[in-house]
């Protein structure tokens, strides 16, 4: 490499080694915890608190020096405290110094500690400091300022404003003032010398090496290195600490990037997105200690990685203090590489952690200089930037991205960043960024290599280059993904005295308060423990939708709560893992198995070696467990879990001398769905098959050789029972392996067999394992051979305490211990193996342990700094002081009559804003509203508000667009910025929205438009030139299926004539969708047809989650008026991101080559929906969401997922009586009340669908409760068919079954409940020793069935029929007699002797249509459709 511009004078530095690390950064305490939010991509970003960042300075109108206009950042957590013990400082002491001096001195000790015994080998006087730090006052320093200048300023103004008012009164309030602001002792005075920090640290471990601070704006991380660096060049030095410090968030600070206009307005970092505002300010310290390279080996230290090459330029007159130059920023990336020895486009070079700061100039140079350094490589450069996650930390910004890079070459790993949705240009097939941490591969010998820039303001540029350590001296064996992503601790966790309590925290809470708690540390106090990962309004609404329901426990990866008085405490938790499971197999074209399908011995050992390796790889994250239980070839992996046998080396080797023990199989396995006693009568007589596995209640495996299987088969079937093959083959637990027992054991006894460390329990045995006496090997041989009883053994734990089973791996044990276990308190969750999925579920399965109190106490320290109730403390914990609060007069009055102002001749000066304006909105002042009703209804529907008509996104900035125009004649609104739909706007009944505006100085008009919308707007004399082209269609997109008045005609759209404007529709393709536009003048319309056009890519290309509406658009550009007449409009919608929850577009309006109207950004909210529910949406009338069941009963699961998506069910549903009667239910009860009410209107329409061949909505039908409380059935205005039903709902946590008939004197009634086990008092209350004896004798005859909730439901079917409820007792509603085969039981009521008739059914979880909950339900109906339910 060459450049005929660089100076070789730079080039004999010797190469550095990192032999000790040390940070603090905001979420994070050390390096291990800031690399792993790294790698997990844990963002810090919070509103500031008030001690950081007083709100009264915060006004999002701000722009000069009054204020800021936004308070997001990233903070060191409140509350930390630094352990002082031998840093030789008393607590009073570090109370009274500027914090950033302690914290320095901190850091300095933790690397010197990670550098093993530098200090010992290193003589004192060779050892230098150099920070990286700027000249800002720091928050002792503001303190101080502000109680001296402050207070002088009160005494002032106090005297000139208040005349009358005596000395002492003055002194009074000066002193009080006084009392607010904290200061120290005066040795703080000395924290106005930037150099302290560095000075200390020598001061007090005696290095004479040489100690200063270094200033070169965000440089000064790097330029210290790079002086570091000279200094041991030189040979001045042997070693040099050297860091970033940074910890100032002073509100003149920050107002300075604010009047820059430098600070992201929308409270968000987009690096290298053209959507980019600016950076959000964030704070942190770090310490490297390094040596050169050649000292360091030769002394054996650990090395972290290498420094290579330093390079340090400036812009000159190729930049401005504020613009940066590519020239100059190329000058120091060639310097350093160059130094280093290496071409920048050399293969090594894999990794860029960029300065990145989120200004789309400041970044698209960035990019420019670095294709210009590396020109066009052939390998694939990842590009990554700390300040995604945590801001930008000023002179400590370059020591994170070199903790970054350090790390990242260290470990073999390329750390993630924030993915841009527009990203510049400049990003391509080469320049990368990855949205997730991958593992960087490298082939041969290949060195990784990474480059770091920091540049700062005035035109100052640094480079590093770093490489990865010598593998000799590599400061740790290459760490995992999840072993460094487990250290990421971050999670929200609340504790409640009821789950009530629970609910309203979190409602009361957003998520920027949540983030703002500290990491690790615990929110209130109770039984109710409540955890949240990465928090979203999604999760949030889900999680409070659960703590709803009536259960103690619940969990999904990143949320879940346990509720100790309901879950209990102390319960166990199980690692279980599974063995071989097979898929469901399909016979060959011939009806024969095909031998070549199936490897069983590739499949075992695939099993087997994923088992390991995730085995390993949770022990390694430190998940430790109580009691472990494996299934057939599982048990090893738990065995290898429990440390008792060793399975690290040399298991490749193992698996091939175990596999080899057991000769090919000729045995097969069946799935049938039933439970053991209904499988074992299906084997009689044959010889060579077994119940191989008793899985659950209903699920056995059947093994033995294919033509016995197919016996098993055809028996099953003639008793209705579910059978099917597997694809799979082992001959494991079946009578074919058992002459291989001798040949098993032999293998295992090859094995290193040890004591282990976690009790192992065996599923052939359902009892633990007797490792310490020796008996393993022949256990484990046992377990391979002989039946599985996993059913017995997961019966066996539950006993012995487990409440919490951990699946690791692939398979189903999940779904058969929920089956087994029923509606027990327990919860059962998966590891998942998927790389992706790995790290996300071992952090949240340490947050589950901690809500059942498995990791009570503090996590022990790791260094010297602590978070209260985070990590264990020490009497020498002080906790710093890391803000500037106002000063407050704490309670001062006018009792002693001091307010005794004189006249002012100064006339205070009035603040002028525009007055607010009402605009009044109904379907009478906006006919055109008529045809944007979400719901359909009868024609001629009276109540319009069943048709919930809403004033359309589009129309509301069309009407704020005419008012600001007619309030300034002459101008045009051309530019919206920031819109945000902030909630729905129902146009009946009437109201009047307030219009408010304000102009602000930077040429914006900020708008609200009542509590429903908001913008930022701006005018213009005319029209400004578009300088983008007309988008092109791709050749690659195709035409629509359906043409756009198919649309509208089928429903597709729910528009009315006055928003049917789309025209044309297509061509579409994966990037997006063309069509064409009628141009209207009824407001809003245009613009709302290129949401529908958007729309309907999103229903052509998904088949989920499809029903949309908008919630923001970025921006919209305007440049000529929307034509209200005249030829279509052709519109082009460009899709930007598709998530599950969003979908996001830049949709371009254009006639011709004239670009008219361009949105970017519009976002829309996705809701749930799938195949099924679109029916439902477009054709209500038609279509039901329950299904009907053969007696005339239905069944509904729950449509929705999350509230919002059950507020739009709601409507579609229910008429306005009963709208008012939910929204006055307790939220707790509105879920179940709401999914009731929808399988009872279908259940009544299903009813007249057979008497009437007519649409019928369901809002045609009222069920309100009556006098009694049980629903009554009505028909809204005229009606008439829907008098004289009655009706019975019932319904159990997210199911709801309902029964409807004529009133023909046939009482109805329906009950559902789940199978679960009953108590011996449950059993003694709700059955007579008549009717034990009875379903004791039923249960004996028929096994399969539960007796017990067959006959409960029976009993509160009657009870339900006769609207008694089950008074004065259930035993008092007598099972007098049991038809089993029939389905039938009769049931006499209190004080009667006649009998009533009630026919009963079961359903599994599936069928219900449910994917949690429990394995089995029992329906019980009386007065059924059905010709025998009258029997």
């Amino acid at each position: 490499m060459s450049d005929d511009n660089i100076s070789n004078d730079n080039m004999s530095r010797p190469a550095l080694a990192v032999v000790g690390m040390s940070s603090l950064f905001p979420r994070s305490l050390s390096v291990d915890e800031f690399w792993a939010n790294s790698v997990t991509g844990i963002s810090a970003f919070r509103e500031a608190s008030e001690d950081r960042m007083p709100r009264i300075f915060v006004d999002q109108n701000a722009s000069g020096v009054e204020g800021v206009y936004g308070n997001i950042g990233a903070f060191i957590d409140e509350g930390l405290a630094v352990n002082v013990e031998g840093l030789g400082l008393s607590p009073r002491a570090v109370r009274a110094m500027e914090p950033d001096q302690v914290i320095s001195l901190a850091l300095a000790d933790e690397a010197l500690l990670d550098a093993g015994n530098l200090l010992d080998t290193v003589p004192r006087e060779r050892i230098g400091v150099v920070l990286g730090k700027g000249g800002y006052v720091a928050p002792a320093g503001i303190r101080l300022t502000n109680r001296l200048r402050g207070s002088r300023q009160l005494e002032a103004n106090l005297n000139e404003l208040f005349p009358t008012m005596s000395s002492y009164e003055i002194m009074e309030i000066i002193n009080r003032f006084r009392a607010s602001i904290s200061v120290g002792d005066g040795s703080d005075a000395i924290g106005l010398v930037s150099n302290l920090s560095a000075a200390r640290i020598a001061g007090h471990f005696d290095l004479r090496g040489g100690s200063w601070t270094t200033d070169a704006a965000c440089a000064s991380s790097l330029v210290a290195l790079d002086t570091a660096m000279s200094q041991l060049a030189l040979g001045v030095v042997d070693a040099m600490v050297v860091g970033g410090v940074h910890h100032c968030h002073d509100v003149s600070f920050w107002n300075v990037f604010c009047r820059m206009g430098a600070m992201s307005r929308q409270g968000r970092v987009r690096p290298f997105d053209e959507r980019g505002d600016g950076l959000l300010i964030g704070e942190g310290s770090a310490m490297l200690i390094v040596e050169r390279l050649d000292t360091a080996l030769a002394a054996g230290r650990r090395i972290h990685a290498v420094i290579e090459g330093v390079g340090v330029s400036s812009d000159g007159t190729s930049g401005s203090p504020v613009r940066p130059g590519t020239q100059g920023q190329v000058l120091a990336m060639r310097r350093a590489w160059q130094e280093a020895e290496v071409d920048p486009a050399d293969a090594s070079f894999r990794l860029y952690e960029a300065h990145g700061t989120g200004t789309p100039v400041g970044d698209a140079v960035e990019l420019e200089s670095i294709v210009e350094l590396v020109g066009q490589p052939d390998h694939e450069i990842t590009i990554s930037t700390a300040k995604s996650y945590i801001g930008h930390a000023m002179p400590a910004a370059g020591a994170a991205g070199l903790i970054r890079a350090i790390s990242a070459t260290r470990d073999g790993i390329l750390p993630p960043s924030v993915v841009p949705s527009e990203p510049l240009p400049q990003l391509g097939r080469r320049l990368t960024i990855k949205p997730v941490a991958q593992v960087w591969e490298t082939e041969g010998d290949c060195v990784r290599r990474a480059g770091v820039s920091a540049f700062g303001f005035g035109g100052v540029n640094a480079h590093a280059v770093i490489s990865q350590p010598p593998k000799s001296r590599s400061a740790s064996p290459s760490r995992s993904l999840l072993d460094i992503a487990s250290r990421s601790r971050y999670a929200f966790r609340l504790r409640a005295r009821s789950r009530q309590e629970a609910i309203e925290e979190l409602q009361g809470l957003s998520i920027a308060e949540i983030m703002s708690q500290p990491a690790g540390a615990a929110w209130g106090d109770g039984p109710v423990r409540v955890s949240l990962s990465d928090p979203t309004d999604e999760r949030i609404a889900m999680l409070i939708d659960s703590l709803q329901e009536r259960r103690g426990v619940w969990s999904i990866p990143g949320a879940g709560f346990v509720d100790q008085t309901e879950f209990g405490t102390g319960g166990r938790i199980v690692g279980v893992f599974p063995g071989l499971e097979g898929g469901l197999f399909t016979l060959e074209e011939d009806g024969n198995f095909s031998e070549h399908a199936y490897d069983w011995r590739e499949h075992t050992r695939a099993v087997l070696e994923e088992g390991w390796i995730e085995s390993q790889a949770l022990r390694d994250a430190g998940i430790v467990f109580d009691d472990l239980v494996g299934t057939s070839l599982g048990e090893l992996t738990a065995l290898h879990f429990a440390g008792a046998v060793n399975l690290a080396e040399k298991r490749s080797e193992f698996a091939t001398q175990l596999l080899g023990a057991v000769s090919a199989p000729e045995t097969g396995y069946l799935l049938v769905v039933a439970d053991r006693e209904s499988t074992v009568p299906l084997l009689k007589g044959l010889d060579q098959t077994c119940l191989s596995h008793d899985n659950a209640p209903n699920q056995c495996l059947v093994g033995g050789p294919d033509d016995e299987l197919n016996i098993v088969t055809e028996r099953a079937q003639a008793r209705r029972l579910t059978a099917k093959r597997l694809d799979l083959r082992s001959g494991f637990h079946t009578p074919a392996a058992r002459p291989h027992v001798q040949e098993l054991r032999r293998a295992l006894d090859t094995m290193t067999w040890s004591s282990a460390d976690t009790p192992v329990w065996s599923s052939e045995s359902a009892s633990r394992y007797e490792v310490d006496q020796g008996d393993a090997p022949e256990q484990l041989a046992s377990a391979i051979v002989r039946p599985v009883r996993f059913r017995d053994t997961i019966e066996a734990l539950y006993a012995h305490g487990a409440r919490v089973f951990v699946q690791i791996g692939r398979g189903t044990a999940d779904s058969l211990i929920d089956s087994t276990l029923g509606s027990r308190p327990h919860v059962c969750v998966r590891v998942r193996p998927n790389a992706e999925y790995l790290a996300e579920d071992v952090l949240w399965l340490k947050e589950l342990m901690w809500c059942t109190r498995k990791e009570e106490a503090a996590s022990a320290r790791r260094g010297r700094f602590s978070i209260a109730g985070r990590c264990q403390t020490s009497p020498f914990d002080v906790t710093l002081d890391l803000g500037t609060p106002l000063a407050r007069l704490g309670g001062l009055g006018n009792e002693a009559g001091m307010w005794r102002a004189s006249p002012s001749p100064i006339a205070a000066p009035s603040l002028a804003s525009a007055a607010p304006e009402h605009v009044a909105i109904s379907t009478q002042t906006m006919p055109f509203l008529l045809d944007h009703c979400f719901y359909r209804q009868a024609p001629q529907w009276p109540d319009v508000e069943d048709r919930w008509p809403v004033v359309p996104g589009t129309t509301i900035l069309d009407l704020i667009r005419q008012m600001l125009e007619r309030h300034n004649q002459g101008s045009k609104v051309v530019e919206f910025r920031d819109v945000r739909f902030l909630s729905w706007l129902p146009a009946e009944p009437r109201q009047d929205v307030e219009f408010r505006y304000d102009d602000g100085d930077d040429g914006w008009i900020r708008v609200r438009f009542g509590e429903y919308a908001s913008a930022s707007v701006r005018l213009a004399r005319q029209y400004e030139k578009c300088g983008d082209a007309v988008p092109q269609i791709l050749e690659t997109w195709s035409a629509c299926e359906l043409s756009a008045k198919e649309l509208y005609s089928r429903r597709i759209l729910f528009h009315g004539p006055s928003f049917q404007g789309v025209t044309f529709i297509g061509p579409i393709g994966p990037e997006g969708i063309a069509g064409r536009v009628r141009p209207s003048d009824v407001p809003g319309a245009v613009m709302d047809c290129m949401g529908q056009i958007f729309g309907y890519w999103l229903i052509a290309t998904q088949t989920n989650n499809t029903r949309m509406l908008p919630v923001s658009i970025a921006e919209v550009d305007f440049f000529a008026d929307i034509p209200s007449s005249g030829d279509d409009l052709d519109c082009h919608v460009q899709i930007v991101d598709l998530r599950d929850d969003v979908v996001v577009a830049n949709i371009v309006l254009s006639r011709g080559r004239q670009v008219i109207c361009c949105a970017r950004g519009w976002t829309d909210r996705r809701f749930d929906n799938s195949p099924q529910t679109q029916a439902v949406e477009n054709w209500p009338e038609l279509h039901a969401l329950s299904r009907a069941q053969v007696d005339g009963w239905v069944v509904c699961s729950e449509p929705w997922s999350n509230l919002s998506s059950r507020q739009m069910t709601m409507r579609n549903y229910l008429g306005s009586p009963e709208r008012k009667y939910y929204e006055s239910l307790p939220v707790v009860r509105q879920r179940h009340w709401l999914l009731g009410r929808i399988a009872a209107k279908d259940a009544i329409r299903d009813l007249l669908w057979e008497e009437v061949a007519q649409p019928i909505f369901p809002a045609q039908i009222t069920v309100v409760p009556g006098k009694d409380g049980s629903p009554e059935v009505h028909g809204r205005f005229g009606f008439s068919e829907a008098e004289g039903v009655i009706v019975s709902i019932a319904h159990v946590a997210g199911l709801a079954v309902a029964l409807a008939r004529r009133d023909d004197g046939v009482a109805v009634g329906i009950d559902i409940e789940a199978c679960a086990p009953r108590s011996e008092e449950q059993l003694r209350l709700g059955w007579s020793a008549i009717e034990r004896d009875l379903v004791m004798r039923a249960q004996v005859a028929f096994p399969a069935t539960d007796w017990w909730t067959v006959t409960w439901c029976a009993k509160e079917v009657v009870a339900k029929a006769h609207r008694t409820g089950l008074t004065p007792s259930p035993r008092s509603f007598a099972v007098a007699r049991i038809d089993p085969r029939g389905h039938r039981l009769a049931v006499a009521r209190p004080n009667s002797t006649s009998e009533i008739i009630v026919r009963w059914t079961t359903m599994t979880r599936a069928q219900a249509g449910l994917t949690s909950g429990p394995e089995r339900y029992v329906v019980a109906w009386t007065g059924g459709r059905g010709p025998e339910s009258r029997g």
